[in-house]
């Protein structure tokens, strides 16, 4: 069984496919309920730099915050999703938006 601890990287090839796949499946209805209002709550601050952390320049909706989107992963208690690379993080972002919104534009 992969580890999910987010402290420890990840150490099987598989691993940060299968963590995707679920963190997917655990954004399914927060984003079907939400909409682009999901989103819109991750975005970056409009003083905010742009630099780590955030991903979606080409977006709709602007850039969105992977620092945000962490601490709402944590708050939301779904932490083992923390061990993803913020390209995971960004790829499952994307692929959340394209089937679960309505405006997939």
């Amino acid at each position: 069984m992969p580890t999910t601890n987010p402290s420890e990287p990840l150490r099987q090839p598989n691993q940060a496919a299968w963590l995707r796949a679920r963190l997917l499946e655990f954004l399914k209805f927060r984003v079907l309920a939400a909409q682009e209002r999901f989103f819109t709550d991750l975005q970056l601050d409009s003083g905010s730099s742009g630099g780590t952390g955030a991903v979606g320049a080409g977006t709709p909706a602007g850039q969105l915050d992977l620092t945000r989107f962490r601490r709402w992963l944590r708050e939301a208690g779904w932490s083992e999703a923390l061990a993803l690379a913020d390209a995971d993080l960004a790829l499952v972002l994307e692929q959340a938006r394209a089937l679960y919104t309505e405006d997939r534009a």
